[in-house]
């Protein structure tokens, strides 16, 4: 959920005031004509799956059978003397059929996957063109540079899908571009999501995923108490005031059924590059402790709540360690004190990009 704000060079604004209705329409029209290009790509991968289903033309399931009681054997027998003369015929060119189709399959998949990439990089040059051109940058090319790319932003999630196994009712809050209830409905677990905003819920829609566009305590207010089996929350708390969070996680475990877990994860501000980037958005308000979020989420009835480490950086920047093996003794002894300490700064500025504190009801 991000609120794009564009600074304004001051020198290049000419005597004729934006019309900010026109920006607006021209980002709606992006997001429409994206929205038409992600219903079309669905279809063609529906097609692409049948022909994944229906290349292999041998029939292997096929058996003789007669339902006469007393011929039924004798003819059975004959039926498959001559099914054996025949296949000797045609399995040959079954089989070359077979080996060609399967070819064909395989070009096909390589090709779509090709032209998807192709197609997603151009869709995204495109609209941040025109996202520019309008004075606004593009929500989903600042979300992608904010949170990753949905691929990578799926493989974080997927590490907390053990969570909601055998749920049928799992509420994604604040879903985003609908990464965790993709992860939800390919592991076949029941999920929903409310987004705040149009953008998000619409283009969730085109992905056929199950998202209303609420405000997050008039939604779970609506909903029956103990009915849901689990909560997902991914880098929203860090957008809420702190009477609205309370309220929410209060609610929450109003609305979830015993033993069912909420998992809240957001940005790490133990770590000083993840705090540096934090503010890349701008309708951020500020970060959140880890013990602070584990209290409020303890303070609301959850139980056992434990603080989880997560995403850690990839940069390789940290201080390196000295290799004390065969140093002199006193060079040994100054050696170890320099990696406690180096150890301890990599803890501190290089330390993992995100955490979760999940709690059982």
């Amino acid at each position: 959920m991000i609120l794009v704000v564009n600074q304004v060079d001051k020198s290049n604004i000419s005597d004729k005031e934006i019309n900010v209705e026109e920006v607006m329409l021209k980002i709606k029209e992006n997001i429409k004509r994206r929205s038409a290009r992600d219903v079309q790509g669905l279809e063609t991968h529906k097609e692409l799956a049948y022909i994944n289903s229906s290349w292999n033309i041998q029939n292997n399931g096929f058996f003789i059978s007669s339902h006469r009681p007393i011929l039924g054997r004798f003819l059975v027998k004959i039926r498959e003397l001559i099914l054996a003369e025949i296949r000797r015929y045609v399995d040959p060119t079954i089989w070359k059929q077979k080996e060609f189709n399967s070819s064909i399959v395989k070009i096909l998949n390589n090709t779509t996957k090709r032209l998807d990439r192709i197609s997603s990089q151009v869709e995204d040059e495109i609209a941040q063109s025109e996202s520019m051109k309008a004075g606004v940058p593009n929500y989903f090319t600042l979300e992608e540079r904010v949170s990753g790319s949905r691929e990578d932003t799926k493989k974080k999630q997927s590490a907390f899908i053990k969570y909601f196994k055998n749920c049928v009712n799992v509420l994604d809050i604040g879903c985003g571009r609908g990464e965790f209830l993709e992860l939800l409905k390919e592991q076949r677990i029941g999920g929903r999501g409310v987004a705040m905003d149009d953008d998000t819920a619409n283009y969730c829609g085109t992905l056929d995923l199950n998202v209303k566009k609420m405000d997050i305590i008039s939604y779970l207010n609506l909903l029956e108490d103990e009915s849901l089996d689990g909560v997902f929350i991914d880098r929203i708390v860090e957008h809420l005031d702190p009477g609205y969070l309370i309220n929410m996680i209060r609610l929450c475990f109003t609305k979830m059924a015993f033993g069912a877990y909420i998992i809240i994860k957001t940005a790490n501000p133990l770590s000083l590059v993840s705090l540096s980037n934090f503010y890349m958005d701008m309708t951020h308000k500020k970060p959140i402790h880890p013990d602070t979020l584990k209290f409020l989420i303890e303070s609301a009835g959850f139980r056992e709540p434990f603080v989880q480490f997560c995403t850690p950086l990839v940069e390789n920047r940290e201080l390196e360690l000295i290799d004390t093996h065969g140093l002199d003794e006193n060079v040994r002894r100054f050696a170890e004190a320099f990696n406690q300490n180096a150890e301890t700064l990599n803890r501190i500025i290089y330390g993992p990009r995100e955490y979760a504190v999940i709690g059982m009801k």
